[in-house]
């Protein structure tokens, strides 16, 4: 990840642990952030100038997304259902990812027609500690509409439409912070978090680690 602006980093006044702390970010990939903000001369003030925003583009949250697709699933022996072609809006208004994508619905026990239309979910983001992963959570279907299909079956659709991107999409991975990265950030008594939903994308920052 890029885009990453001034860090503040405390708890290293210790001098065998602000060396370890330096060669640990050094390993990460930050040393050439170590010579911003004073950090040459650290000290008392501990070190300064290490990143601490990442941001994620528009483009490389749906590409993170874009794998999963197409899916198809086949509901009893009553229809198929197809997801295809997924798109992202951003909704900073209420910090959510806004997926959509398109529908298509081959009713194979009446009919045997396809029916097509569209589905939106929206989502949030978290961090996985574990695995310095960053994934979807609460998936939730928002939107969908299939235009012609017949009552009953109309009904099954947009139940089970729904429930399907929620259970395929939920904690699907979109990021992943290197080891060495993790290490020195977690040195600091910081992880990513505090994940705000941008015009641009979306920006993390570090917050502290849960106690």
């Amino acid at each position: 990840m890029k885009n990453l602006t001034d860090v503040d980093c405390r708890g290293a006044a210790d001098p065998a642990r602000r060396a370890h702390l330096l060669r640990a970010l050094s390993w990460a990939g930050a040393a050439p952030l170590l010579a911003l903000g004073g950090c040459a001369s650290a000290g008392a003030q501990g070190i300064q100038g290490i990143q601490r925003e990442w941001n994620l583009s528009q483009i490389d949250l749906l590409n993170a997304v874009a794998p999963r697709f197409p899916l198809k699933r086949r509901v009893g022996e009553i229809f198929d259902l197809h997801l295809l072609r997924p798109k992202l809006k951003l909704r900073p208004a209420d910090n959510k990812l806004v997926f959509g994508c398109d529908v298509g619905v081959d009713e194979t026990l009446f009919s045997r027609r396809t029916f097509d239309g569209n589905l939106t979910f929206a989502t949030g983001l978290r961090y996985q500690a574990s695995d310095g992963t960053v994934r979807l959570d609460g998936v939730r279907g928002e939107t969908f509409s299939i235009a012609g299909l017949p009552g009953r079956i109309a009904e099954a659709v947009e139940r089970v439409g729904p429930r399907v991107v929620e259970e395929v999409l939920q904690d699907h991975e979109v990021h992943r912070f290197n080891d060495r990265l993790r290490e020195g950030i977690k040195l600091l008594g910081m992880q990513p978090g505090d994940f705000r939903v941008t015009d641009a994308g979306v920006r993390m920052r570090l917050v502290p680690i849960p106690l």
